[in-house]
């Protein structure tokens, strides 16, 4: 795991003007081992490198690489668990100890395309001196983070945003495109960003870069995944096949996982994906292994009432005892207002309104003290139906919802008194009337952001009127696939996983997925839907396998995870709603008038919606004031 930045120009004779010290103290909290970079001419290229050593310890392992026949030079973040069989597979030589190394020679036998037989979790950027092209290549997944700038001359890229404005030496506009889905998301679906000709290298591709053109192959498509599994559907006959199975491949994928010259640790929320998966890293490691918690322990939290709600450390223990799995417990701070915008602005270089990336910071900064590694169980919601999006759905494509269509009339006054759950409800049958897909706006109204609607009546003209998204993209699939799709494609990739990436490499710790090692990408995509969801009862398969090791109590309650309460000062709210409105030129301030009073009525249901703008205002008012 590294961090990696560069740059090229097609340019001839052109020499870019880069401080490259600068870019390596952008990147080091994620590299801390050794840094280097390379430097070429005709045409002029860059390549800097940050590393945490993982596999491989010894400088033979640093970076930027070249091939043994010097065509090839590589910066590369990740691992690559199968190295060691790619390796016998090619006879390549037993001199090449890391998986960087033997991935160079792999490309050089096969062509980048060679990625597809790679399994686990990368972004790199590929040098060919023979052809003079630059190649940015991320994952299957989108694990690994790359962003990149190309002008039709000149590229760069890097593994965070921050270290991509180093090297450019500006900061790139607003992009305008992308706010309604901000305020309704919370995110950025890729390949955009909030910032005008900044992209993210999208999931599964390879882009091809020479002079005046970026090509783009996909050599992993979930979409397509879905479709091919949907036609070859394992006959599964019975919930007892489907959990052979399935432990047939979590071994498999978890032991995968494992390999590394250092040891590794457990992430350990309590809930059943990160319960299940302590189990088998236990079995695999025959017991050697440690589990992290998060308590919300300290004083200063039950002030709020947010002690035991949100304090899920004694499932956590209850569950480390059944697995007899030693524990370390750490408590989570109550930071201010201020601390934790910056914190959050810090983490991710843009506005992302996901506050679990808190406690998922401080519990890395705690683990990093004696791990590079640790093991976590993204990917198992979106894979097996986890999210009550999953429910929402099959209520909102029920005959008799159409029917909710009323609820539509109630006056704005009115909706504020309603109960929460009427209240949702009404929020909920907006997409009656609108034309964003269903998912979309489940899951707007699910996060407690804003609608399609609400969106339209903040944002500015023409912002108000910009659509991101395409309303057909999910016809051709049932409504659970499409909401799977959603998860997999928009919320994992643009939010979980960029989340678990940026708050625990702010201190130099890996966060290794089983559950999205494409062995298990695909056995869940065959899977047919009753073997994920029984009526309302989510993760039905997950809950099955998970009682051969836990009791049924702890198997069978409501979860929270690594969540971080918002906790909003009301002079704050002021300050950035009425008195300091930063985002005027995008935001109606009659809206952010009307916001702020609604939140002084009923702050539960606003809060999110208020923290959406005020991220927005301080990242604003930060690059473009």
């Amino acid at each position: 795991m590294c961090g990696i930045a560069g740059a090229v120009t097609f340019i001839e004779g052109k020499l870019l003007d880069v401080n490259i010290y600068r870019v390596i103290e952008a990147l080091k909290h994620r590299g801390p081992d050794n840094s280097g970079f390379l430097e070429m001419k005709q045409p002029h290229l860059i390549f800097i490198h940050t590393r945490l050593s993982i596999i491989d310890l010894t400088p033979s392992g640093n970076q930027p690489m070249f091939s043994r026949s010097r065509r090839y030079v590589i910066v590369y973040n990740g691992e690559v668990y199968n190295y060691r069989e790619l390796k016998k597979k090619y006879g390549l030589p037993e001199e090449l100890t890391s998986d960087t190394s033997v991935i160079l020679e792999v490309i050089e036998r096969r062509g980048v395309e060679a990625v597809r037989n790679f399994r686990g979790m990368f972004a790199f950027a590929l040098w060919d001196t023979r052809e003079k092209a630059l190649y940015l290549v991320r994952d299957h997944a989108g694990i690994k983070p790359l962003y990149y700038y190309f002008d039709g001359y000149n590229c760069f890229f890097a593994s965070e945003v921050r270290a991509l404005i180093e090297l450019l030496g500006f900061c790139p506009g607003m992009n305008p495109v992308v706010l309604p889905q901000y305020l309704m998301c919370g995110f950025v679906s890729e390949p955009f960003t909030l910032y005008n000709g900044i992209y993210k290298v999208s999931t599964g591709s390879i882009i091809k870069i020479t002079r005046n053109e970026a090509r783009i192959d996909f050599f992993y498509n979930i979409r397509e995944k879905l479709i091919e599994t949907r036609r070859k559907r394992k006959s599964i006959r019975n919930i007892s096949e489907a959990i052979y199975e399935f432990e047939k491949i979590m071994k498999e994928c978890v032991s995968r996982h494992l390999v590394a010259d250092v040891p590794v640790s457990i992430l350990l929320s309590g809930g059943n994906d990160s319960s299940l998966l302590s189990a088998y890293v236990n079995e695999c490691t025959g017991g050697k292994s440690r589990a992290f918690t998060m308590a919300f322990r300290d004083h200063s939290w039950k002030r709020y009432g947010f002690s035991e709600k949100y304090d899920e450390s004694r499932y956590a223990e209850k569950v480390a005892q059944h697995l007899s799995l030693p524990i370390t417990i750490i408590d989570c701070p109550l930071i201010t207002n201020d601390e934790l915008i910056e914190l959050m602005l810090d983490i991710y270089s843009y506005p992302c309104v996901d506050t679990s990336a808190i406690p998922y910071f401080f519990i890395s900064k705690e683990i990093s003290r004696e791990y590079k590694v640790t093991i976590g169980g993204d990917g198992a919601d979106e894979l097996f139906f986890g999210y009550n999006n999953f429910v929402w759905t099959e209520r909102c494509i029920h005959p008799l919802f159409k029917f909710s269509l009323f609820l539509n009339f109630f006056p704005g006054g009115i909706r504020e008194l309603l109960p929460y759950k009427l209240y949702k409800l009404v929020r909920m049958a907006e997409f009656l009337t609108n034309s964003v897909p269903l998912q979309f706006h489940i899951h707007s109204v699910e996060e407690e952001l804003f609608t399609v609607k609400e969106t339209a009546e903040i944002l500015l003209s023409p912002y108000s009127n910009l659509k991101q998204w395409d309303e057909n993209r999910y016809n051709s699939f049932s409504p659970l696939d499409a909401t799977f799709l959603f998860n997999f494609e928009e919320w994992l990739r643009n939010d979980m996983l960029v989340k678990c990436d940026r708050a625990a490499m702010r201190h130099a710790l890996e966060i290794r997925v089983p559950y999205l090692d494409i062995d298990m990408i695909e056995f869940a995509t065959s899977l047919p839907h009753e073997f994920k969801k029984r009526g309302n009862l989510l993760k039905y398969l997950i809950k099955n396998v998970l009682l051969r090791f836990l009791p049924a109590d702890l198997v069978f309650r409501k979860k929270w995870g690594f969540a971080y309460p918002i906790i909003l000062d009301k002079n704050l709210v002021k300050k950035y709603l009425l008195e300091e409105p930063g985002t005027v030129s995008i935001l109606r301030k009659e809206a952010l008038e009307a916001l702020y009073y609604r939140y002084l009525r009923n702050p539960e249901r606003y809060k999110k919606r208020v923290f959406a703008v005020i991220l927005l205002h301080e990242w604003f008012i930060r690059n473009y004031r």
